[in-house]
């Protein structure tokens, strides 16, 4: 984990098919912690762009977290199968595979939804309008982008100032000029006031 924190993914790869082997040895109760290992091995395979390795990892993790839950059956892992469908979604609009995508994103809302999740929420309309800006879909586009943006200015959170750029960009496509100008301005002044993001972090994969 230490070695995909710092991008060495070749090396953390080795050391992940390594621990890989010893997977069959876990007890049937352990379930959750295969789940956990399927979905940090989908997190490598992402960012060594190895598509297909990446969703079918994700989807194993998925499939697993959907069954535990409590007495009353509610779902203990719903955070994690909305993240798991992250990783997929990221995927598929990497293949600009858009239509996919964006029934990605949208289960992905829904999971989100039931849980009450609201950075997750957020994240995941934003993922949702990115399928509708690629799918030059802009009156969607422009929704779920002000959707997102409403939650994350609520909670203060770092990806208000990114659903601000790009909800000015969407009423620029739409050329309401003065209110994308509105909109950039706002969001310069957000971004002040924000901490520096690390590389890569525009991207809602894994949150916690």
């Amino acid at each position: 984990m230490y070695l995909f924190r710092t991008r060495d993914l070749v090396i953390a790869l080795t050391y992940y098919r390594e621990a890989e082997k010893y997977l069959d040895l876990l007890d049937k109760n352990a379930n959750t912690d295969k789940a956990e290992f399927y979905f940090k091995m989908s997190e490598v395979y992402y960012y060594m762009k190895e598509t297909h390795f990446s969703m079918n990892y994700a989807q194993r993790a998925y499939s697993i977290f959907k069954e535990q839950k409590d007495a009353q059956g509610n779902l203990t892992y719903g955070k994690e199968m909305v993240q798991c469908q992250f990783v997929i979604f990221w995927n598929w609009l990497d293949k600009m595979c858009y239509e996919d995508a964006l029934e990605t994103a949208e289960k992905a809302l829904n999971d989100a939804i039931k849980i009450g999740e609201q950075h997750l929420i957020g994240s995941a309309h934003f993922n949702v309008e990115l399928c509708y800006n690629n799918l030059e879909e802009l009156d969607n586009t422009e929704k779920h982008f002000q959707t997102a943006y409403e939650i994350h200015k609520n909670r203060k959170h770092i990806y208000e100032s990114k659903a601000i750029f790009n909800l000015a960009y969407v009423k620029a496509k739409k050329n309401d000029l003065k209110a994308a100008l509105e909109l950039y301005q706002e969001g310069q002044k957000v971004a002040g006031c924000c901490p520096t993001q690390q590389p890569g972090s525009n991207r809602e994969i894994k949150t916690g």
